[in-house]
């Protein structure tokens, strides 16, 4: 009995860990490309609505659906730990990886644009007026 709760408290604190990496992605996206306020306020509730949904099976599996306040602490206690121990660095780090990885690709892909907006659609533009 106590080893089924210390279980299902350490798969609560996973979850709540889990659940913050994976939100993370969504601040290092934020970072990299502004977004408005309610872009992101819809965001967050989908966000926190599907983590809900994905979080309920294990409930529902471990403790028989029943929501415990424990099982609440121990999902906090998870995102706080990853949050200040590991966090704030991921996204640091997360942020610069991908504008390093995307400034030549973008880069590039605007080479591309503008090679193919001067010589394919302004001749075909030209051709058109005539």
């Amino acid at each position: 009995m106590i080893r089924d709760q210390f279980l299902y408290f350490f798969t609560a604190f996973c979850y709540g860990a889990g659940t913050l990496f994976i939100y993370d992605f969504m601040r290092i996206w934020r970072k990299i490309r502004k977004t408005k306020k309610s872009v992101e306020c819809i965001q967050d509730i989908v966000f926190w609505t599907v983590a809900a949904i994905v979080t309920f099976p294990m409930v529902l599996a471990k403790n028989s659906g029943t929501l415990r306040s424990f099982f609440f602490a121990a999902f906090l206690v998870g995102m706080l730990c990853y949050s200040t121990l590991i966090g704030q660095h991921f996204v640091n780090v997360g942020e610069k990886l991908l504008r390093i990885i995307f400034r030549p690709v973008f880069k590039i892909v605007k080479k591309v644009l503008k090679i193919v907006y001067e010589k394919i659609i302004m001749k075909i533009y030209s051709k058109l007026r005539r």
